[in-house]
């Protein structure tokens, strides 16, 4: 038996974004209450608001944007999740912490730092765990199966690191190390551990042409 598990979580006005501010903007336009026909409304929100997408665009001109994916590039069958321990002073996740748990045929890894418990309150995005550059390096040029790497903290760019974390943005999203590669930020990851079997991921990001990011949905298919 197999169940499906959200990995993302839905966009609401309470969403947060990096450096704290509103991420998401809902507005009616159309109310059946107030004598329409139908409900409708507009949406107004960044390519990285809530759980979504980078691609290699964020940080290079010549990267690949995110409806230039094959479909099948969004299914990944070999998932590892790693938990890592951090702290307020020491929020880097550091090469040492990943690379020795890492399997040669990786295609997806989700890092489990523990922030979906603070999601809501102002520590989520002030003091969110970063990644450091040396990792994505390595893991890009080390791994060739691997294709992604998602995170339970609002960015891979710790608020408190930021010169850091825009290098290791671009030491992971580096077209170097082949375009066909993404970094998912905000991920739900309460419900996953480092021993939870996972059989697939499905990353459904929003088809915009030309689009740097994108938010998605995120599905998991577990034991």
């Amino acid at each position: 038996m197999s169940e499906y598990f959200w990995l993302s979580y839905p966009l609401t006005t309470d969403t947060p974004a990096y450096g704290g501010e509103k991420g998401f903007y809902s507005d009616s336009i159309k109310r059946i209450s107030e004598g329409d026909t139908c409900n409708t409304s507009s949406y107004r929100l960044t390519s990285h608001t809530g759980t979504h997408v980078d691609t290699a665009k964020h940080f290079f001109d010549n990267g690949l944007t995110v409806d230039a994916f094959e479909p099948e590039f969004w299914i990944f069958n070999q998932v590892q999740v790693i938990e890592v321990n951090l702290t307020k002073e020491k929020n880097i996740v550091q090469e040492n912490a990943i690379l020795p748990l890492v399997s040669d045929k990786t295609d997806l890894i989700l890092i489990k730092t523990g922030m979906s418990h603070t999601r809501g309150k102002k520590d989520y995005w002030e003091y969110n765990p970063g990644l450091e550059p040396e990792l994505g390096r390595k893991l890009r040029k080390n791994y060739p199966f691997l294709r992604a790497i998602g995170v339970d903290s609002i960015s891979i760019s710790s608020w408190q690191n930021r010169q850091l974390g825009r290098e290791a943005h671009r030491a992971f999203l580096d077209p170097k190390y082949g375009d066909k590669f993404v970094l998912i930020e905000d991920m739900d990851l309460s419900k996953v551990h480092s021993n939870t079997e996972i059989y697939k991921v499905y990353i459904m990001p929003l088809l915009v042409q030309g689009a740097d990011g994108a938010p998605c949905n995120v599905l998991a298919q577990v034991k």
